[in-house]
């Protein structure tokens, strides 16, 4: 059996899942102005580097407007986080390695 001096990788979407969280969050803010994202165009949006706040700034919301909403956002993205919990079996399978 081979022994690891080290074990690298990405946390979400193997450890935790945070990028639901972050949709959430952001549909949230964004419905406070009238601008709905559905989870389809927000995961095509995401694969070709396009963001919805740009879209709320093609929608007429300035970018002043949309730097406060992301600011909004960060925060309640965060608060979100403090209940975040691990993946099924993860806990496990950190206490082998």
């Amino acid at each position: 059996m081979s022994k690891f001096k080290a074990i690298f990788f990405d946390n979400d979407g193997l450890l935790v899942d945070t990028e639901s969280l972050y949709y959430e969050a952001t549909k949230e803010i964004l419905d406070t102005i009238g601008i709905d994202i559905p989870l389809d165009w927000y995961k095509r949006a995401l694969e070709v580097g396009n963001s919805a706040f740009k879209f709320a700034e093609a929608r007429g919301v300035s970018q002043e407007e949309t730097e406060r909403l992301r600011a909004v956002r960060n925060t309640r993205y965060n608060e979100m986080l403090s209940g975040l919990k691990p993946i099924d079996g993860v806990v496990d399978i950190l206490k082998q390695l």
